[in-house]
């Protein structure tokens, strides 16, 4: 199902020199993303974060390799280019179902800017729609200067978060979206600095923490260290000392 729906992006996206961008909505990509909507609706939700999360995998493939044939030269416009990732957006949010608990994303080629972007849209609107997701696990290279959670308003059921981009900023909205994280694993996150160590030590239910090659300080660490001397005697800490 992954293949055909990757499949049917990329037909869709054929049709966009061929039609005018407001029929190409109402007559193609709109109705089909309503029945993708509906059949995933219909998935029992025991079945919805093995098979979404399957499908989004599939389909953020499809969207790269989308967007390394555009960067070849003369293989389409700009305006093909990003009318195509607006495609694979909806096809994105039509495959994710509202009762995900869970969301794994694992992507580690290098990505242009720009498809950052259209990567965090998707996250920021699906993040919205899963109310009660519990566990996020991010395996993506970004840029700094590209936050991850721009217009995420609640992600209060958020227990486990793990992400090897993450940066000082993403911390900080995570608390202030009420995350309770009991577990946070940001090792490989250069972008995590001492200026994370105060948003850490406010989530107190951690009970599993990694900032392993980040660039927290040994003088961050000592005093990571010490602020969670207060939490359970089961916690885990996997930090550089």
């Amino acid at each position: 199902l992954g293949i055909q729906l990757s499949k049917l992006s990329r037909d869709l996206i054929s049709l966009l020199g061929k039609t005018e961008f407001e029929e190409f909505n109402s007559r193609y990509l709109n109705p089909t993303c309503k029945y993708i909507e509906n059949m995933i609706s219909n998935l029992p939700p025991f079945f919805a974060n093995d098979i979404c999360g399957t499908l989004v995998n599939y389909i953020l493939n499809a969207s790269y390799e989308f967007e390394k044939e555009c960067l070849s030269v003369g293989e389409c416009s700009m305006r093909i280019f990003v009318l195509g990732l607006d495609v694979f957006l909806k096809i994105l949010l039509s495959v994710t179902h509202s009762d995900m608990t869970k969301l794994d994303i694992f992507f580690g080629q290098q990505q242009t800017k720009q498809y950052c972007n259209f990567l965090t849209s998707y996250l920021n609107i699906a993040l919205q729609k899963m109310k009660a997701i519990k566990s996020l696990h991010l395996e993506v290279i970004m840029p700094r200067d590209v936050p991850v959670f721009k217009n995420v308003k609640n992600l209060s059921k958020l227990e486990e978060f793990t992400f090897n981009g993450c940066s000082d900023d993403d911390l900080k909205n995570l608390f202030s979206m009420g995350a309770q994280l009991s577990k946070l694993d940001v090792r490989g996150s250069f972008s995590i600095t001492d200026n994370s160590i105060e948003h850490i030590l406010k989530f107190k239910s951690l009970k599993y923490l990694n900032v392993r090659q980040t660039c927290i300080s040994e003088k961050g660490l000592m005093k990571l260290m010490e602020g969670m001397k207060e939490l359970s005697r089961t916690s885990y800490w996997d930090m550089d000392t």
